[in-house]
């Protein structure tokens, strides 16, 4: 998650998390996420947030939350924001594994907790069921991309979903050459 907390700290977004891998978004050298709420509450808290500033934090608070902890319990905070049309803008950080506790898989993986075929939860598609139609998805090591999806996800006056998907870091074996964030 580490290119989308630069951006987030780049951009001086107020960013609320709750537990889970991306908490680590909060500790030095990224510094980017402001709070950390129980499981599932970061969607809930920006809701919150925007609807009580009337509009001051407008364009400039996020709420963060890994694919897991959205399955287990943020969706319900993504259900009231649409439905109460809230100007919230949730990013979804998807590794694609319930990382923090031992990566377990959930219901977005397509696999069992015995690591057998299941059903995969879209998450995509959850999103737009729960009333959004602003949805983007965005490789958060692609800067430039990251960048220009919090943006427009952060102006209209709607709820907004950002799912920033990338493998978890300790289970992707692939190949790669080293990644730079200079700035």
């Amino acid at each position: 998650h580490r290119g989308l907390f630069y951006t987030l700290a780049k951009n001086k977004i107020t960013a609320l998390g709750d537990i889970g891998c991306y908490t680590l978004g909060a500790v030095p050298p990224l510094g980017a996420l402001d709070t950390t709420i129980c499981m599932g509450a970061s969607v809930s808290g920006v809701h919150g947030f925007t609807k009580a500033l009337g509009g001051a934090a407008d364009g400039k608070t996020v709420a963060v939350i890994g694919d897991s902890t959205f399955m287990h319990s943020g969706v319900t905070g993504l259900i009231n924001a649409a439905y109460n049309e809230s100007n919230a803008t949730v990013i979804i950080v998807d590794n694609s594994i319930t990382g923090m506790t031992g990566h377990q898989q959930n219901p977005a993986t397509g696999k069992d907790i015995h690591n057998q075929p299941a059903p995969q939860l879209n998450i995509e598609k959850l999103v737009e069921s729960c009333g959004v139609n602003d949805i983007t998805i965005v490789d958060p090591f692609d800067l430039k991309a990251t960048e220009a999806a919090l943006k427009a996800a952060t102006a209209p006056e709607e709820v907004s979903v950002i799912i920033a998907r990338r493998p978890c870091a300790l289970l992707d074996k692939t190949p790669r050459k080293p990644y730079v964030i200079d700035g």
